[in-house]
C-alpha cells in the first residue's frame, strides 16, 4: 500500500462505520426508554403526616428489563388534589415514612371500617388504592407507570 493510502484508510474506516446502517439504531426514537411500573406484589403502604395532613405512599416498583424491585415514596396531597403530572411523581427517600403513622389498608369496604381515619382499600393488585375518611371516600389514585427516557429516574426514591 502506497503512504496516500495509508493515510485514506482510516477515514475511509470511520465513514463506512458511520454511514452504515449499525449506529442507527442508536439514533432511533425511545431506543433508551424503560417503562416503569408497580412490582408484582407491591408491598403498598400508607402513611399519615399529622403536620400537613398529606399522605406518604410507598411500594416496591419494577423497571423494564430488570428483576429487581426497588422501594419507592411520593406524597399525596391530603386534599386529594391531584398531582401535576400523575403519571410520574416527585420521588422522596423511603425513610421519610419513619416518623409517620401507618394508615391502615383493609381488605374491602364491605369489612367493618377500622377506628383509625383515614383508611385504605387496596385495588386487586395492589397497583391503585381507594382511601376513605370513616366512611366517606377520598380519593382513588393509582400508583404511577411511565416511560423515562434516560432508563433511570430523574428523582431519587
Amino acid at each position: 500500500m502506497n503512504p496516500a493510502g495509508i493515510l485514506w484508510f482510516p477515514l475511509l474506516l470511520t465513514e463506512a462505520i458511520l454511514l452504515s446502517g449499525c449506529t442507527a439504531a442508536l439514533w432511533e426514537e425511545d431506543r433508551f426508554t424503560r417503562y416503569h411500573q408497580p412490582a408484582t406484589p407491591s408491598n403498598l403502604k400508607l402513611y399519615h403526616s399529622a403536620d400537613t395532613d398529606d399522605m406518604l405512599v410507598r411500594y416496591d416498583e419494577k423497571r423494564e428489563g430488570s428483576k429487581r424491585t426497588k422501594p419507592c415514596a411520593y406524597w399525596l396531597r391530603g386534599d386529594g388534589e391531584p398531582a401535576s403530572n400523575p403519571c410520574k411523581r416527585h420521588f422522596v427517600p423511603v425513610k421519610q415514612a419513619n416518623p409517620l403513622a401507618a394508615i391502615p389498608l383493609i381488605e374491602s369496604t364491605n369489612a367493618v371500617p377500622p377506628l383509625a381515619n383515614p383508611y385504605a382499600v387496596p385495588g386487586a393488585n395492589a397497583h391503585d388504592f381507594t382511601l376513605f375518611s370513616r366512611e366517606k371516600m377520598m380519593g382513588h389514585f393509582e400508583l404511577p407507570e411511565y416511560m423515562d427516557p434516560a432508563g433511570e429516574r430523574s428523582n431519587s426514591c
